[in-house]
């Protein structure tokens, strides 16, 4: 790993707020493509504010109800915005769709599978999105 990439890991990993993060965001020079992307990662660091909560031993049931709540309301923004962000590829004839799709796939289904597992139960503080 690169410093570069372990400094931006870092970075995403202890974000709290959009400012401490959008220097390493890569803007795309598309209006709604990176204001979409603003959002994604605000709501990402919500995730990370509660993760830090649940990690210093806060865990109790409000904690893991906000946590599925967070988890169920990024699902489905991220599966709104990949499908607007692979409209507009296509649209432009943008190069990269295959990748962004197969990227797109990976993180749903991490968090569909995190949900999933939620609903089951099987209850963690979950922070592979932080290096996706």
């Amino acid at each position: 790993m690169t410093k570069e990439v372990f400094w931006d890991n870092w970075v995403i990993r202890t974000a709290v707020t959009w400012e401490d993060i959008e220097f390493i965001v890569k803007k795309t020079g598309v209006d709604v493509i990176d204001s979409g992307y603003k959002q994604l990662v605000e709501e990402l660091l919500e995730m990370n504010k509660l993760l830090s909560f649940i990690s210093a031993g806060n865990v109790d049931l409000k904690a893991v109800k906000k946590q599925i709540e967070l988890f169920e309301k990024l699902f489905e923004y991220m599966r709104g915005f990949y499908l607007r962000e692979d409209k507009l590829i296509r649209k432009y004839k943008l190069p990269g769709l295959k990748k962004q799709q197969k990227d797109h796939r990976k993180v749903l289904g991490i968090l569909h599978g995190t949900i999933q597992d939620f609903k089951r139960g099987k209850i963690q503080a979950v922070n592979d999105f932080a290096t996706l």
